[in-house]
């Protein structure tokens, strides 16, 4: 074991944040390869970040876990089942069972290709449970649910041995992919990743590889789980890395890369989004830098988004930190050795002293693979955020839809807090969407939300649904709301437990448009209605004159959804009729 101790000391034009980093654990043989090879999650459920690696050694393939003691270090667990080199590991809870499983691919070394998804029983110990249609190497992997059904659905980029491939798979809720679509052109050397570009609340994606004839970084909008190319970024590259996160501090997802385009140019460029989708490059970044890898966090708990760099010019080996002044100028560049390149970086605070930690993979310029974990001992204190406040469940559509009011933090700014949901139809068991929160390689994206306070889903409201939601901040802290419970209510009045149904058609129109005035005609003499909710809330109160009822809905902010109508009629029948607002 090795020990090296790297001060870094930056200075900013608001409060001083001196960072500290200690390398105090180097595990061997190290690997290299392409900037997806590590996973840096609770593979247990003990609550402390645990290591799986995939890569080349330089004397062979390697897929190991290593487990964290709870203080940050990781000792030796288990060999997977296929040892992998230039392939790509995604985490995330695929079947639903509130544990992290793998998507992980690559070649072996007798030059076969795997596409495997590894399920986990709960305390780290993982099984082949299924085989993807294609298996690719040299590319990437990222786990999402693109269509907003509950799971996780994936996105998987490389060579195969039909040619270059860009496909989706869709999952079928127990951790089983299905190929669904392919993504024209295929690539390898790839990067991806998902964000919420236009705050539409779902998942997008940008794409960058190598076509064979060319380089190119492509925005590709989701439009109900179908993937519509949208633009093309400024370069084109391959060879790359991105990561995603706000950091302007305006609520919006911005973009860095790194990698070479088609003509062997090098980039480390900063793209901001507009608000509608559309990215401007602000600045180039120096080194400019290819086979590489970056990440996005709070390194000093000031609130903003910082930046790890790795990668060569061709020249020289790169590990460089820059500091986000707010408003997405990256300053004080520094560097740390080794540097390195075909490298993966993840953060995470490995040992629960709540500040953002470091593994680093790669080869240096002397040829040597590396694993090492670097501590940051800023002593600046860091708080997770309050948990989500004013939880409520409401109808949309005759689905159910969660809001809740945003979370305060000691650092990081309401606007740049992100949200997980956990939803599930027994207390305390979370089978729809899982609590478990995964750390995307290189994001600053974590937690299920894309961008704004709610979720919709596609549970419908006959169903109870038990569910909570958590605040995320900068530095990756979280705090969980109570449990909530979603059902439907009745109306309690004694008088309308039993009501008679009418089938006669006496209200327009309907279904209706939002704002629109409802009618209610051919009521007898003396007809009172009251409205409710699919929630049992009353909404209005009429009263009838000369067989007619007017509910003026622009009077109110109503929302679209399904409506019960009481008839209260003189003759002692009452009569109930469900109408739809707001959604014709």
């Amino acid at each position: 074991m090795f020990y090296k101790t790297i001060f870094l000391f930056l200075i900013f034009a608001f409060p001083l944040h001196s960072l500290i980093f200690t390398n105090y654990q180097d595990i061997f043989p190290g690997i290299y390869g392409y900037e997806n090879g590590i996973c840096l999650c609770d593979i247990d459920n003990d609550d402390d970040l645990d290591l799986i690696i995939s890569g080349d050694t330089n004397s062979g393939y390697i897929s190991k876990l290593y487990k964290n003691d709870g203080n940050g270090n990781f000792s030796f667990y288990s060999d997977f089942q296929i040892a992998l080199g230039w392939g790509s590991i995604g985490c995330s809870d695929v079947d639903n069972d509130n544990d992290i499983d793998l998507v992980m691919t690559g070649y072996d070394d007798n030059n076969n290709y795997y596409g495997l998804v590894y399920t986990n029983d709960g305390k780290g110990n993982f099984n082949t449970s299924f085989t993807l249609y294609h298996k690719p190497g040299a590319g990437s992997v990222v786990l999402r649910d693109i269509d907003n059904d509950g799971d996780i659905d994936l996105i998987i980029t490389g060579e195969t041995n039909g040619g270059l491939i860009s496909e989706i798979y869709t999952n079928n809720g127990i951790g089983k992919f299905y190929f669904k679509t392919s993504i024209t052109p295929g690539v390898q050397e790839s990067s991806l990743a998902f964000l919420d570009i236009d705050n539409d609340n779902d998942w997008d994606l940008i794409i960058t590889g190598n076509t064979g004839s060319s380089s190119y970084s492509k925005i590709f909008k989701n439009e109900n789980g179908e993937f519509i190319s949208f633009a093309d970024l400024t370069h084109g590259l391959s060879k790359s890395s991105l990561a995603v996160g706000d950091i302007d501090k305006d609520g919006d997802f911005d973009l860095i890369m790194i990698g070479s385009d088609f003509s062997g140019n090098l980039y480390t460029s900063v793209y901001k989004n507009l608000g509608n989708g559309n990215f401007s490059l602000y600045s180039n970044l120096s080194p400019p830098v290819y086979y590489g890898s970056i990440a996005l966090g709070d390194l000093n708990n000031d609130g903003n988004l910082d930046l790890l760099l790795t990668g060569t010019d061709n020249v020289n080996y790169y590990f460089l930190i820059y500091t986000n002044s707010g408003n997405g100028s990256f300053v004080s560049n520094l560097s740390i050795e080794p540097g390195v390149y075909y490298s993966s970086i993840a953060v995470g605070d490995i040992d629960n002293d709540n500040d953002l930690d470091i593994v680093l993979t790669g080869m240096d310029n002397t040829g040597k693979t590396i694993l090492k974990f670097y501590k940051n001992q800023i002593n600046t204190p860091n708080s997770p955020p309050s948990p989500p406040v004013n939880l409520k469940a409401v109808t949309n559509n005759g689905y159910w839809k969660f809001i809740w009011q945003s979370s305060s933090d000691d650092h990081t700014t309401q606007n740049m807090l992100r949200y997980h949901i956990a939803i599930g139809f027994s207390q305390g068991k979370y089978d729809y969407i899982s609590p478990i929160i995964s750390y995307p390689r290189g994001q600053a994206i974590i937690g299920n939300i894309p961008s704004i306070l709610e979720y919709t889903s596609k549970i419908p409201v006959s169903k109870k649904v038990y569910w909570k939601v958590a605040a995320i901040d900068t530095s990756f802290k979280i705090k969980w709301s109570d449990e909530q419970i979603a059902q439907l209510i009745q109306p309690s009045h004694q008088e309308l437990q039993t009501p008679e149904d009418f089938s006669e058609s006496i209200i327009y129109p309907n279904p209706s448009i939002e704002n629109e005035t409802i009618y209610f005609k051919n009521l007898p003499k003396d007809t009172k209605i009251k409205i409710y909710n699919i929630l049992g809330e009353l909404v209005a109160t009429l009263e009838s004159e000369n067989g007619l009822a007017r509910w003026n809905t622009a009077e109110k902010n109503i929302a679209s959804g399904l409506y019960i109508a009481y008839l209260y009629l003189p003759n002692g029948k009452n009569k109930k009729i469900k109408f739809l607002y707001g959604v014709k």
